[in-house]
């Protein structure tokens, strides 16, 4: 005999037998999710950057027996992420990050750390741009692991100016401008040149040359056309 009663999770009324306590199967598999949590006396959770949802099922910081502070890599990075497009404080020493979002899906860590278990991340760095330049929203669509020295690559581009165009300096014995650029870490010397303009040319066409070479070389189709994107922006 079906009776109107009051769901115990969300306390809507609706039509059951006398021994149903859940008005669905959502607030039913959520009252399970509450005890899991409550035996694993996991503490309560405020939102992270006062955007994130942190819904997973365990700690996602501890000590070790030995010790060492452990922290979830998978939400180390979703916390990172959320970070650089949320935090003030660190847009203030970072102001490249001004306007960047993360899409609504990956908002609720779950989602981005299913993503991730799919990717080859180790030692690899979130990339929101590499795929689409200029792009300034996380998500599955836009976003690719790759090697730090790749991100290194694209990271002069107006991030690292000084007094000269980028990839340009002043060699003071000689008063000449000296063309160089950053690969895989270290600093090549491209030449001296009388004005900015003839160095900064000839750092632009070594840089456009080295983006077409690693795109060759990148398992991910995505990420090599991203990377010809970048090679015509110079």
């Amino acid at each position: 005999m079906n009776i109107t009663t009051n769901c115990i999770q969300c306390g809507i009324d609706f039509n059951g037998n006398s021994r149903a306590k859940y008005c669905g199967a959502k607030c039913k598999d959520k009252a399970k999710y509450n005890r899991a949590r409550a035996r694993a006396k996991l503490p309560k959770r405020g939102l992270v950057c006062g955007v994130g949802i942190n819904d997973s099922g365990y700690r996602v910081r501890r000590k070790t027996k030995g010790g060492v502070n452990w922290i979830c890599p998978f939400y180390q990075v979703w916390a990172g992420m959320l970070s650089r497009c949320y935090s003030h404080k660190f847009k203030l020493k970072h102001p490249t990050y001004e306007g960047c979002s993360v899409s609504d899906d990956w908002l609720t860590f779950s989602n981005f750390k299913s993503w991730m278990e799919k990717q080859d991340w180790l030692g690899m760095d979130l990339d929101k741009d590499i795929i689409k330049p200029y792009n300034k929203i996380y998500s599955k669509e836009n976003c690719a692991f790759i090697d730090r020295p790749l991100n290194r690559i694209l990271l002069d581009r107006g991030s690292l100016k000084g007094d000269f165009a980028t990839g340009v300096s002043m060699d003071k014995r000689s008063g000449r401008f000296v063309a160089q650029i950053s690969i895989n870490g270290k600093q090549a010397h491209l030449g001296y040149f009388l004005t900015e303009a003839e160095a900064y040319s000839c750092y632009r066409a070594r840089k456009v040359e080295i983006l077409i070479e690693l795109s060759k070389n990148q398992p991910d189709s995505r990420v090599a056309n991203g990377l010809i994107l970048h090679s015509k922006l110079y």
